[in-house]
């Protein structure tokens, strides 16, 4: 059975079924450990709803005040064998953050990951909506990314 939600402390995630809009948010200090089991929820739903119906993804880092040293290269990894699981081509992440040390942090893991066509920095909901909407425009136009 495919559960829509997951929540631990440190991380919650939410898909709607009826945006296709996937949430992530991390809260207080990011581990390995927590982001390997949203990962391992994040594999597990797209097993069970498909990827081609996940429209996008947010995932909001505003309430992270910090990232253990390590959780960067779990994310590298987790991301990277996530990838060559699915064909995630056409799912834009929006990744919010709140000051710069969040930034600087996410552009980290983002750079390491590769694929950062797909990802954007953002600071709010609007604008990572918009993301996501803009850039499957300019996808179904036939631009590709």
């Amino acid at each position: 059975m495919v559960s829509f939600h997951h929540t631990q402390p440190g991380v919650a995630g939410h898909f709607d079924v009826d945006s296709g809009i996937l949430r992530i948010a991390y809260s207080g200090n990011v581990t390995p450990e927590i982001t390997g089991s949203i990962y391992t929820w994040g594999w597990k739903l797209s097993e069970g709803v498909g990827v081609e119906n996940i429209h996008g993804m947010i995932t909001d880092f505003r309430a992270v005040v910090k990232f253990a040293p390590q959780s960067l290269g779990a994310a590298v990894k987790e991301s990277r064998r996530i990838n060559k699981a699915f064909d995630l081509s056409r799912l834009p992440v929006a990744l919010i953050v709140r000051n710069l040390y969040q930034e600087h942090m996410v552009k980290i893991s983002t750079d390491l990951s590769g694929n950062s066509e797909r990802r954007k920095i953002v600071y709010s909901d609007d604008e990572a909506l918009a993301f996501i909407e803009n850039w499957h425009a300019s996808h179904s136009a036939g631009i590709s990314g």
